[in-house]
């Protein structure tokens, strides 16, 4: 896991996420 499939362009990492 890492990358969240969400719809941002471009994918924020979950790491980097709140």
């Amino acid at each position: 896991m890492g990358l969240d499939p969400s719809p941002e362009l471009p994918p924020v990492p979950l790491l980097l996420r709140p």
